[in-house]
């Protein structure tokens, strides 16, 4: 099913957003998938967005599974940013629909050719990756993908601008496991290094393995995978036109943020820790167990040597993250695990507040010693 109303194009330049929905129910023309569909548009109409495009597609179980079936809806939005957010937050409430993922490439595309590129003859290379993330199955081998001139240079830039920062700012669990992923796990400047190369070499270190993802994991089911050592990763990468900058989790912030502290079976350890503890949590233990991880594996800062040196993937993947982390302007304050639990934090621009852990050892004992004795609250 496709709809297109006539687009009038005011600028090279409007600011057009792609929308994946994933849905359950009938695949086809079905009265469930209508009823997706005309709360989706009746929720566009009412925010004043401009719907420049629409198409949905069925998904297919494996052969031979029986599985439920359900479908994905593709839509092209012309919006600002802060509409697109509140949207993406309305859509999720929608009766049937069970993820909601934004496309981070091509904020400056114009609306015409943001059109052909969703051309089911011609899919994007963005839509491609996460297609391969929605069709793995735990077991096979993780899918390759070839990664196009233009993704290399972006790759490249973004290397050689955060090599400068962390031989200075980084610790010195991340800097060696950098350096093993250089040498095992097919990190340069010029190769974007492929999951099943990394996932490989963790296995070996840390017996920890990766999973293809098409964007954002719910925290509930991302703290799962984590309990069974499995690090859920996105395959594609952020547009050309902003390397420094990403709207959510791409390859670069995976491989360049997660993987190097990942080789590090005790950093592995408590990160399991975190995933264990979520086991058959409420809701309420859920959202504080994902804040520990957020100032801890994504935002954390340690102590080494005397300095305070950076721990989180949020951190180490950022040029201006981790400018912002060691300036005047953040907060450092000590890592006290019931206390970093119910600090709200900021998911959209640099961190106000960051906790600063001792050592990843002294991190991880005072964590079970809650944990243990008071759950995370």
């Amino acid at each position: 099913m496709s709809v297109r109303p006539k687009l009038s194009v005011n600028s090279e330049h409007e600011t057009v957003h792609s929308v994946v929905l994933t849905c359950r129910g009938n695949s086809g023309a079905t009265l469930e998938q209508k009823s997706v569909i005309r709360e989706i548009i009746l929720l566009i109409d009412n925010s004043k967005i401009e719907l420049c495009h629409l198409e949905t597609r069925d998904d297919q179980p494996l052969v031979g599974k029986n599985e439920e079936t359900g479908f994905s809806c593709i839509l092209l939005l012309r919006c600002t940013l802060d509409a697109l957010e509140l949207t993406k937050a309305q859509m999720k409430l929608i009766k049937g629909v069970t993820q909601v993922i934004t496309d981070g490439e091509g904020f400056t595309d114009t609306v015409d050719t943001r059109i052909r590129r969703f051309d089911l003859r011609k899919m994007p290379r963005q839509e491609i990756r996460r297609t391969l993330a929605f069709d793995y199955r735990y077991g096979n081998p993780l899918p390759e993908v070839e990664y196009t001139a233009e993704e290399i240079q972006t790759w490249r830039v973004v290397y050689s601008k955060l090599s400068s920062l962390h031989s200075t700012r980084a610790c010195a669990e991340y800097l060696n496991g950098l350096r093993l992923l250089e040498k095992y796990g097919g990190f340069s400047p010029d190769n974007i290094a492929q999951l099943r190369t990394v996932s490989n070499f963790l296995e070996r270190t840390s017996g920890f393995c990766l999973r293809p993802v098409a964007g954002l994991v719910d925290p509930r089911d991302f703290l799962a995978h984590l309990a069974f050592r499995v690090f859920p990763c996105t395959q594609y990468i952020r547009h050309h036109s902003r390397p420094l900058h990403t709207p959510e989790p791409d390859c670069i912030h995976e491989l360049l943020g997660h993987m190097p502290l990942l080789t590090s079976r005790k950093f592995a350890d408590f990160c399991q820790q975190l995933g264990l503890l979520s086991l058959g949590s409420s809701n309420e233990e859920i959202e504080q167990i994902a804040t520990l991880y957020w100032f801890t594996v994504e935002f954390g800062l340690c102590q080494e040597g005397g300095e305070i040196r950076a721990l989180g993937a949020g951190l180490l993947s950022s040029y201006g993250e981790l400018e912002n982390a060691f300036s005047d302007r953040a907060e450092k304050r000590p890592f006290i695990p019931n206390m970093t639990a119910i600090q709200p934090y900021d998911d959209v621009g640099y961190q106000p507040i960051y906790f600063v852990c001792e050592s990843i050892v002294r991190m991880k004992k005072q964590f079970r010693s809650d944990s243990a004795t008071r759950g995370v609250s």
